[in-house]
């Protein structure tokens, strides 16, 4: 039997940051971490207008900006010691495919102590992520 745990909202479109800070409020984030490519959130000026957005609201921001087009299993643990040592309480990720990809896996597991090439072996995976 195979189980499949997904974040608890994705937004997506026009719009989308004028429905953060009540999607942020409704559920309860305060220390959210997030994650971006290398370049494009930070060059096009998107991640510091993400960032004005949620200021006011959170009382603290950690930016993960290392996702490199092709990720590995060893982003996905630099992102989950991230959340760790930044106590994180959740993943607001920006961009593509492989941002999504690993922001999702980062937060499903924070509260795993293996390894993500582990989990991607055996198949097994926590019952819990942050949203």
């Amino acid at each position: 039997m195979a189980k499949f745990i997904a974040p608890k909202s994705i937004l997506t479109g026009k719009g989308v940051f004028a429905e953060l800070p009540s999607e942020i409020k409704k559920l309860g984030i305060k220390r959210p971490m997030i994650v971006v490519g290398r370049r494009w959130a930070r060059e096009s000026g998107w991640l510091d207008k993400l960032q004005g957005v949620i200021k006011d609201i959170c009382e603290s921001i950690t930016v993960f900006d290392a996702v490199p087009p092709e990720p590995t299993c060893d982003v996905v643990d630099e992102i989950r010691e991230k959340l760790n040592r930044n106590n994180s309480d959740s993943v607001i990720a920006m961009g593509g495919g492989s941002v999504m990809d690993v922001a999702k896996a980062g937060a499903l597991l924070i509260n795993s102590d293996k390894p993500m090439s582990w989990h991607l072996a055996t198949q097994k995976l926590p019952d819990t992520a942050l949203p």
